[in-house]
């Protein structure tokens, strides 16, 4: 990447790193809860709740910040009822701070 002018940022290289000592899942990981951070600024929304249902499905739990941006999302959507349950989700696994 380095050689081709591209400067990676630490998940990249963090990523890049896992893979190679053999760590693919938790890459895949890291990669996957980058793509949920980011497709709902780019409005893609349902594309990030595709993505989720996948990583939960595979036992790989997202954040407390997936979760705002998700809920966030939702809202910006006017999907309430949606938002709603990703809050209460989120309340449930203890990741919404009083």
């Amino acid at each position: 990447m380095m050689e081709k002018g591209i400067q990676p940022d630490m998940y990249l290289e963090h990523t890049y790193g896992m893979c190679k000592g053999g760590r693919l899942e938790k890459a895949q990981e890291i990669f996957q809860d980058l793509l949920i951070k980011g497709y709902p600024l780019d409005g893609l929304v349902d594309e990030a709740l595709s993505l989720w249902s996948k990583m939960e499905n595979n036992g790989c739990l997202p954040d407390a910040i997936a979760f705002e941006i998700i809920i966030t999302a939702l809202f910006e959507k006017d999907e309430t009822d949606k938002a709603d349950t990703f809050l209460r989700e989120m309340i449930s696994r203890g990741l919404l701070k009083s």
